[in-house]
């Protein structure tokens, strides 16, 4: 249910604000679901690190993002014309 919730969350942002902004979105929805079979697939190991910066990068930027993009569905408008 965390997972899905992540991803829910991740597709929100690419939805918002478009692929070319959010690749730290895409790239936590990618290795997300890699996490879930990390226990069973030593090969995928190297998701969950991804994953955490991803979701890092991701958590970060939103504390820099004005809350008015948060609510209308557009390509961010962060720091275009002096905001």
């Amino acid at each position: 249910l965390i997972v899905l919730s992540l991803m829910s969350i991740c597709v929100r942002e690419i939805y918002y604000f478009g692929v070319a902004y959010k690749v730290e979105a895409v790239i936590a929805l990618v290795t997300l679901p890699l996490t879930l079979v990390m226990a069973s697939d030593p090969a995928v190991g190297f998701s969950l690190p991804v994953c955490a910066l991803a979701m890092d990068v991701l958590a970060a930027g939103k504390i820099f993002e004005p809350c008015a993009e948060d609510f209308e569905r557009s390509n961010s408008e962060f720091l275009v014309g002096g905001n």
